[in-house]
């Protein structure tokens, strides 16, 4: 893991690479140097910068995907897959994502909900653009998108032979433009960041963000939107969409949408690039994220506005009520979506169960993780204690059911605290801190040992905290509901 001085030190020589106003776009499609936050899942590719033994993996691994697509790419490919027979002038384009097949039923979006629609029905014109992260062919998913108004696109995996390697040829040219600052430069750890970047200029992510350029760039062309809307958490592609706008239309609107939790230190989407590929407006799930981003001087002359979210929860407190005895001994345990961490947050959990026998642990897994999934990395988790369980209930009955909740960095413990359960968060030593309610000093605990949470279970005897309203106005405040009507206003004017 990275500490303090070695995660500042890479966001700082990464942000000199990409700032400036003479920034490629090739540059700029490096994922790799957008750093996104200090969660271990976010940092493992940045591991081998700090180590002796390094090696050109990424380059491999990506000349061996690129040498394996070939074969599949296809001397002709339709620029674009849509619902609708032609692409007319839109008002709004969306960028959204399809996480699973289910999702091309829906007129609402995952991220976005009902706006779009909401901006047709008003005599607007809006259209969404989906990343496939399905698997599924774009040719099938599209047949599967409802009929509506808003136009519904999503682009090819390839855009045939002559383009694809033209661009891998440059990002080749970038590479070694990477690599000969790197003979150059004086110091050893910022030689390996620019060795790594080299490396990683020619990655699928970098390959998709920089094809994704041209295909946005395409459909702006042909749409000519007032505006862009993009989910927005500090990757490469969102910058590639803005600067693709932009290229067609400098005037052109660009916005994008922070729905997701903030770590402590996290970095690319609180940092300007350049004025060609930052957003003009930042709109923000809740109060706790404005606040967090308007308190960041580097976003000084970017405006910062909350608008929610339709996935806000409508949940009730189990502590308005007289918690039974089952809550009073029940702990649920909620792994986030990495290996790794689940890992060391379910074999903590395990730990703790066997020195609090009378407590039951419900481990509640991340809906992208099976349990089975961590079972093959540690086979002793094969026989799990008598106390501890696997939830198959929905997340609202676990939270009825439990007072405690262990977590690291799920986004998910901000409902949890809402219902009405304490949240326990396992710091480890050394680590960079990644608690989402790293600003929350009230009814929270942080363990390091299973038997500091053994103490602390023991000794708690302060059911009904009176700092329990404060930490949940607090987690109210970080997912609000959707104010459409702004959300909207904010996106047209």
């Amino acid at each position: 893991m990275l500490n303090e001085k070695q995660y500042k030190f890479l966001c700082e020589t990464c942000d000199e690479l990409l700032q400036g106003a003479s920034t490629s776009i090739e540059r700029t499609s490096n994922s790799w140097l957008h750093v996104l936050n200090e969660h271990p899942a976010s940092l493992e590719k940045y591991l081998s910068v700090f180590t002796k033994n390094r090696i050109r993996s990424s380059t491999i691994k990506s000349l061996i995907y690129i040498l394996a697509r070939g074969f599949t790419f296809s001397k002709k490919k339709p620029e674009w897959f849509s619902s609708k027979s032609e692409i007319k002038k839109t008002d709004v384009v969306f960028v959204s994502h399809l996480l699973n097949e289910s999702q091309a039923y829906k007129d609402s979006d995952f991220y976005f909900g009902d706006i779009a629609n909401e901006i047709v029905s008003e005599g607007g014109s809006s259209m969404v653009i989906y990343h496939n992260h399905t698997g599924v062919d774009e040719g099938i998913l599209t047949s599967k998108f409802k009929l509506d108004s808003v136009a519904r696109v999503l682009f090819p995996s390839s855009l045939g032979w002559k383009k694809e390697f033209s661009l891998i040829g440059r990002l080749i040219s970038d590479a070694k433009i990477l690599r000969n600052k790197a003979k150059a430069a004086d110091n050893l750890l910022c030689k390996n960041i620019l060795e790594s970047a080299a490396n990683n200029s020619i990655s699928t992510t970098s390959i998709n963000a920089l094809r994704f350029y041209f295909q946005v760039k395409s459909i702006v062309k042909q749409a000519k939107p007032k505006a862009i809307v993009v989910t927005y958490e500090g990757h490469a592609w969102e910058r590639m969409a803005f600067a693709a706008a932009r290229s067609i239309d400098p005037k052109i609107r660009c916005i994008g949408y922070q729905h997701a939790i903030l770590f402590p230190r996290q970095h690319a989407l609180k940092r300007m690039i350049n004025k060609n590929l930052d957003p003009d407006i930042i709109l923000t799930a809740g109060d706790v994220s404005r606040d967090i981003l308007q308190k960041n001087e580097l976003l000084k002359d970017i405006e910062i506005i909350t608008v929610g979210t339709h996935r806000q929860k409508k949940i009730s407190p189990n502590l308005t009520q007289e918690l039974s005895n089952t809550q009073l001994k029940s702990c649920l345990v909620m792994p986030d979506g990495n290996l790794s961490e689940c890992l060391i947050i379910v074999n903590f959990s395990i730990r703790a169960a066997l020195l609090l026998p009378k407590i039951k642990f419900i481990i509640r897994m991340h809906p992208l993780v099976k349990f089975s999934e961590i079972v093959k990395l540690d086979k002793n988790l094969k026989k799990l204690p008598e106390n501890v369980n696997i939830s198959d209930a929905s997340i609202n009955k676990d939270f009825e059911r439990c007072y405690w909740a262990i977590y690291r960095g799920s986004g998910a413990i901000i409902h949890a605290v809402i219902s009405g359960l304490r949240p326990i968060y396992i710091s480890l030593q050394d680590e960079l801190n990644i608690d989402p309610l790293h600003n929350l000093t009230e009814w929270k605990y942080i363990v390091k040992q299973p038997s500091d949470l053994a103490r602390y279970v023991n000794n708690n005897n302060n059911l009904n905290g009176d700092c329990f309203d404060i930490a949940q106005a607090y987690c109210k405040k970080y997912f609000m509901p959707v104010d459409k009507r702004l959300f909207i206003k904010k996106v047209l004017s």
